[in-house]
């Protein structure tokens, strides 16, 4: 509605008026995507809180995940949170479901309670949990543990337990 009255006074303007209002309304509808367009990339993107709020560690989980070798079994606990969704899996597990897409179907499973583990595998928390890490190092006597830390800090982000075949010799727990 305003459009149809901004359209009915335009009509009554003269042609110089015309145009420069014209003018100024299209110079302010441009403004729009390019002060937008700042504020994400000088503004947003420099701030280092966006990071949390995106919590990039899932990200960098999912590079992990991506690197590891063909031959390894995959496990991740989806265990920080969130709404659960349409697929099964917490809002919090969606990073990784979509950056490791190419390999999810046959390489990434996402433990549930009576999710059978087998060797060699690479199992990753997305949060921190002692207690299945004990259960864990009990049943594979030769898991290794590697922390991740952030990058310039040594805050532990998640933690990566390796399993190797089930023959192997007792592996070193950091």
């Amino acid at each position: 509605m305003p459009l149809l009255f901004f359209a009915e006074w335009l009509k009554t303007r003269r042609v110089g008026s015309k145009v420069g209002i014209l003018f100024l309304a299209g110079a302010f509808l441009a403004a729009i995507p390019i002060w937008n367009t700042a504020k994400y990339f000088f503004f947003f993107a420099k701030n280092p809180n966006a990071h949390g709020a995106f919590n990039e560690n899932f990200t960098r989980m999912a590079s992990v995940i991506n690197e590891l070798p063909d031959t390894m079994h995959i496990y991740v606990l989806p265990n920080a949170g969130g709404t659960m969704i349409d697929n099964g899996l917490p809002i919090t597990a969606q990073p990784i479901v979509f950056l490791t897409h190419d390999r999810k179907k046959d390489r990434v499973t996402f433990l549930e309670n009576d999710t059978p583990i087998t060797t060699p595998a690479t199992i990753l928390f997305q949060a921190r949990d002692d207690t299945l890490t004990e259960k864990i190092i009990h049943a594979f006597p030769n898991a290794v543990i590697t922390p991740v830390f952030s990058e310039g800090t040594r805050d532990e982000i998640f933690r990566i337990i390796t399993i190797e075949t089930s023959g192997r010799e007792k592996g070193s727990r950091e």
